[in-house]
């Protein structure tokens, strides 16, 4: 986090404040917080700032299918055939709305601030992969100004 992508009216930056407890990740229970900084190249009539939170699980299940035949003559025979198993589902998203300013000059710098309490209950990032399958729970932290520029 904290990527500067920049489009035709300006360019946005997340940064992300370090947890409070040293030694430590962000934590389910735990509060968020950071700031969005915005800088217009272009003159704007309104800027918009939104960010969002989304977690996701994903899967990947390798597994064997066994597939017994008779051959040309008559005899006994099995084949093994490898396969995969992927799914993905969203565990969390949540919205945030961080502001809005209006006139915007080329050249001007904003900052957004923001707080959002995590839910106790939220799962840990992780991640594990055996045996050509694999597990993993990720988050991102999006923002994006009147809906069309999105950083990561």
């Amino acid at each position: 986090m904290g990527n500067s992508p920049s489009s035709s009216n300006g360019t946005l930056s997340i940064v992300l404040d370090s947890p409070q407890t040293p030694n430590s990740n962000f934590l389910a229970g735990r509060t968020l917080t950071g700031s969005v900084y915005a800088q217009a190249t272009n003159n704007i009539n309104q800027v918009r700032v939104e960010a969002y939170i989304t977690g996701k699980e994903r899967t990947r299940v390798r597994y064997t299918e066994t597939e017994t035949y008779t051959d040309s003559n008559g005899n006994s025979q099995t084949r093994h055939h490898t396969r995969y198993r992927n799914a993905e589902r969203s565990i969390y998203r949540v919205n945030v709305n961080l502001g809005q300013v209006e006139n915007v000059q080329a050249g001007s710098q904003f900052r957004f601030p923001f707080q959002i309490e995590l839910p106790l209950d939220l799962p840990s990032s992780m991640y594990i992969a055996r045996n050509g399958g694999y597990s993993l729970i990720n988050y991102k932290f999006k923002a994006h100004v009147g809906g069309h520029h999105k950083v990561e």
